[in-house]
């Protein structure tokens, strides 16, 4: 396993100034480099610094010590740490450590073992997502380093479409400290449909309900290793750190927060969970174009969006409703609700409806996407250019721009009734694919088929348990 050899100059830089605020509860003195330095452990964490020195120590918390070996006759004792980059990715390093006593060792690995740290963990593998490489990656990224900390696992590999939301929906998983999905947001959104539904049923809810608020899943939190086709949940919960290694030591460390979902739901039915974004018209089309092209591989994504320029925007006539937190006299956002409100005109003429489950906070100071947010961003496209719809879709900051595109903030539910023509006999090729079109919704970038011209979609705030981090605000 890779590591990088530690500086010990460069540590003191990157943790300059952070002072553990507690007692001490162990004392002693070691070397760094041939340097007498003190070792001090508390309850959050140690630190080394030369005497004399304490203003510039080193500090380690618990959660971002991987290991440490006894010591072993004539040679140091490694530490491995995690580090923390400024753009959130975490890396591996160490640090040498002499003449640092078997009693030190084996309380440095006590606190470790203290911090919170899974103990087990079920791992689901897609093998055959994005470039086929889930197993690959599990076994070079993973699990070596789940082996280092000491992690057990339990290791399913999907069979079929459809197989993880089978396993979230009838696996036990109290026995166990956290959920692994080795795969992208397809598979991550299966699982979680499955375990969804398994929760929801114990719970006795009339689950279908729109108007009802899912039970929040009493589940171990959920991580996930990015290994698909798309893998932008795992960046959003590791608040843009990116990569397998990020990930699987976002879940070593076992930082939790609750993120939101979506529920779906049509004709009278909770149609779908969404933790990434429900998007109806242009999103949908380009999806469904693209499934007709899998012979072209990744390719058939340029050629579909460059297709859909050629042949125009397909539009259609839709009643949009929705609900918001109402803004406190301090100018906060406050816990009531607003009524059911028309987004005027009446009918909507637009060509793309689509909502994250995050807040987008947009400060002076800062920009960030929230996934552990507790409202949403409502966004409704009708006279701008599809260019301009796909870069709204990633960026922080929107602005509403009247008769081209309507940006909600602040949303918690919103309604869509589609306008649909009763045509039994299409006159022309393009208006029989349009109704073709008309039926699907793309939910996490898979397409489902609505059985209604109705749809509806609530926030579920705070509703399934993930390994990562908080975005820095």
């Amino acid at each position: 396993m890779e590591s990088k050899s530690e500086n010990i100059s460069q540590t003191n830089k990157e943790t300059v100034n952070q002072n553990l605020e507690e007692t001490v509860i162990f004392t002693e003195a070691v070397k760094i480099k041939g340097k007498e330095n003190i070792l001090t452990v508390g309850l959050a964490g140690f630190k080394v610094f030369q005497k004399s020195k304490e203003a510039s120590a080193i500090t380690f918390k618990w959660p971002d010590v991987l290991c440490i070996q006894p010591p072993q006759k004539c040679s140091e004792t490694v530490l491995q740490y995690i580090h923390h980059e400024a753009n959130n990715t975490l890396l591996i390093k160490t640090l040498q450590i002499q003449e640092i006593s078997e009693q030190c060792v084996h309380l440095i690995n006590q606190q470790i073992a203290a911090s919170g740290r899974p103990k087990k963990l079920f791992v689901v593998i897609n093998p055959f997502g994005g470039a086929g490489k889930g197993l690959q990656i599990y076994h070079e990224e993973a699990e070596p380093l789940f082996k280092l900390t000491g992690i057990e696992t339990t290791v399913i590999v999907t069979e079929r479409s459809k197989h993880a939301t089978q396993i979230g929906e009838s696996t036990d998983f109290s026995h166990y400290d956290g959920i692994v999905v080795v795969g992208g947001d397809g598979l991550y959104q299966e699982l979680l449909q499955g375990i969804t539904l398994q929760e929801q049923k114990k719970s006795g809810i009339n689950y279908d309900s729109p108007d009802t608020d899912l039970v929040k899943l009493n589940v171990p939190p959920i991580g996930i290793i990015p290994a698909g086709t798309g893998n932008a949940a795992t960046k959003y919960y590791n608040a843009g750190g990116f990569g397998a290694k990020t990930s699987v030591l976002n879940i070593i460390r076992g930082e939790q927060h609750r993120a939101s979902v979506f529920g779906v739901y049509c004709n009278n039915k909770l149609f779908s969970i969404s933790h990434l974004f429900v998007a109806y018209g242009m999103c949908a089309d380009l999806i469904k174009w693209a499934e007709e092209l899998r012979w072209m591989k990744k390719w058939r994504y340029l050629y579909v969006f460059l297709g859909q320029f050629l042949t125009g925007k397909r539009y259609f006539d839709a009643e949009v409703q929705y609900r918001q937190f109402v803004a406190g006299s301090g100018g906060g956002v406050s816990s009531s609700l607003s009524d059911w409100i028309n987004l005027e005109p009446a009918v909507q003429h637009c060509y793309s409806i689509y909502a994250f489950p995050y807040e987008f906070v947009d400060t002076e100071n800062k920009k960030y996407v929230d996934p552990f947010g507790q409202c949403c961003q409502l966004v409704v496209s009708s006279g701008c250019s599809q260019l301009s719809t796909i870069k709204s879709m990633v960026a922080v900051s929107k602005t509403s721009s009247p008769g081209n595109m309507e940006v909600l903030n602040n949303v918690t539910e919103f309604k869509v009734k589609l306008q649909r023509e009763n045509a039994t006999n299409p006159r022309t090729e393009r208006e029989a694919k349009n109704m073709e079109l008309e039926k699907y919704i793309n939910i996490d970038g898979e397409l489902l088929s609505l059985d209604s011209k109705e749809f509806s979609v609530r926030l579920q705030t705070s509703f399934v348990p993930v390994f990562g981090k908080a975005p820095d605000a």
